[in-house]
């Protein structure tokens, strides 16, 4: 009889923990509201991910409220074409215009070159909020207008990344991998 009280009591006390409720943190982030912009830039980086980007590629998208400005990372890990045997010879000039070729072609899809529908335009913020408050051709627009895109690629040595600003200008640096406090321009 006590063997069955005892397993009793034990299996009561384990089917407590299994139904328990979620721990304070995780109660109060499930009662966090998530915003348009998070669920948009969440959607964005995923779209990148499936349509423009290699399985080893990797894209980052940020929004930095401190300077109203979206970044898209996309770190190119498979070479395209003869860019991995400038790589290979750390040929600045010659990687910096395949970077900027890249940077054009990605831009234009994403939908950020003048007169481009990309994947910003066709990437919907109706997904998952039913809001009349926000004009969604508007809004996409300044998503545009805030834009930063930036590629990198590594060779051995260096690290080279191609940032497109928000007004559409390219600027390359190359980052000495042995030495990382090393920029050059």
């Amino acid at each position: 009889m006590k063997r069955i009280a005892i397993s009793t009591l034990m299996m009561l006390l384990m089917a407590g923990s299994v139904y328990s409720k979620p721990s304070k943190p995780i109660a109060d982030a499930i009662k966090t509201p998530i915003s348009v912009l998070d669920m948009f830039l969440y959607d964005l980086e995923n779209e990148c991910a499936d349509k423009i980007l290699d399985d080893q590629d990797i894209v980052n998208v940020q929004y930095y409220p401190e300077e109203n400005l979206i970044f898209i990372y996309l770190f190119l890990s498979k070479r395209i074409g003869t860019l991995n045997n400038y790589l290979e010879n750390n040929d600045k000039e010659q990687i910096e215009k395949h970077l900027r070729l890249l940077g054009k072609v990605y831009a234009a899809q994403l939908g950020l070159q003048n007169d481009s529908f990309g994947i910003i335009q066709n990437t919907s913020i109706r997904k998952r909020f039913q809001t009349k408050d926000i004009d969604e051709k508007k809004f996409k627009e300044e998503i545009i207008k805030r834009t930063v895109l930036k590629l990198s690629v590594k060779s051995k040595e260096k690290l080279y990344s191609l940032k497109r600003n928000h007004q559409g200008e390219y600027l390359l640096t190359v980052e000495n991998l042995s030495n990382p406090t090393k920029k050059t321009k």
